[in-house]
């Protein structure tokens, strides 16, 4: 029921003016991915309007430039009708850049600031946020990157043990973004993900709703 009527709803969008901006964020291994697959499903597979953005670390090319440029280049700014998914965004830089202290306290600082003025001007431009930090328990995750090292090797990495490391540190971390930017026009919502199926339908259920609640 729900993917027939996000489906009917992104139908709408272009008419409203409006488009839909997801942003995952979330701990290793909470199925950020599966979410977004679940949404690629409900679109049914409409690559005209629909983006799935993938962000990793920047290039030497984005680095030369203010961390927020490179959410703005090629179709990564939805037009109206359109929906974009971000797996991981620019709130990376709240939780990778604080834990491991890759800039400095004053720059990071004005990023809350700029963070909550990026999405104030996207949500001026018709855009409906679904911002999602997807939530495990620490021996949950600890599975799962079990059965990855087992079925997936390739996608094992040391990446995995340096995250678990620092979990206390991405809690306070992930705690003091919520808390500096969200926002009335782009709150957080956090989801369990223990169970796969559950965060996927809760996560078109919570889209179906805040896009309903702005058409």
């Amino acid at each position: 029921a729900e993917t027939n009527e996000f489906y009917d709803l992104v139908g709408k969008l272009a008419a409203a003016g409006r488009s839909v901006i997801f942003v995952f964020q979330g701990r290793d291994s909470a199925g950020k991915s599966g979410a977004i697959e679940r949404i690629v499903q409900a679109i049914d597979y409409d690559f005209k309007n629909f983006m799935w953005v993938t962000i990793g670390k920047p290039t030497d090319e984005e680095k030369q430039h203010p961390f927020l440029w490179r959410f703005g280049i090629g179709d990564r700014v939805p037009k109206h009708g359109q929906v974009r998914a971000f797996d991981r965004s620019w709130n990376e830089r709240l939780l990778v850049e604080v834990v491991d202290k890759l800039a400095s306290k004053e720059d990071l600082m004005a990023s809350y600031a700029q963070v909550r003025a990026y999405e104030w001007l996207r949500r001026q431009e018709g855009a409906i946020f679904v911002k999602v930090w997807m939530d495990i328990t620490y021996d949950e995750q600890g599975e799962r990157f079990k059965q990855r090292k087992a079925e997936k090797p390739r996608k094992s990495t040391d990446a995995d043990e340096d995250a678990r490391g620092k979990w206390d540190k991405y809690t306070i971390a992930a705690n003091e973004m919520f808390f500096r930017t969200g926002t009335d026009f782009a709150p957080w919502y956090l989801v369990s993900s223990e169970d796969k199926r559950y965060s996927r339908v809760t996560v078109l259920q919570l889209a179906n709703q805040l896009i309903r609640a702005d058409l």
